[in-house]
C-alpha cells in the first residue's frame, strides 16, 4: 500500500474527453495516480463528495 502526501477522494475529474468520479493521489506536488477507491493512504485526505476536480 503505498502512501501519498494527498488523497482527493470521490471526485468528479474533469479529463480531456469526460468527467468521471475517482480519486486522484498527489506526491510532491504532482498528480500521480487517478483511479476508483485508490486503495491507498495519505499525509492528508479531502472528501471532495459532489464537487468537480480540474487538475
Amino acid at each position: 500500500m503505498s502512501t501519498y502526501d494527498l488523497i482527493i477522494r470521490n471526485g468528479y475529474v474533469v479529463l480531456p474527453d469526460e468527467v468521471q468520479k475517482a480519486d486522484i493521489a498527489v506526491q510532491n506536488g504532482v498528480i500521480v495516480k487517478v483511479g476508483n477507491q485508490l486503495d491507498s493512504k495519505a499525509n492528508e485526505e479531502y472528501e471532495a463528495k459532489g464537487q468537480y476536480i480540474s487538475p
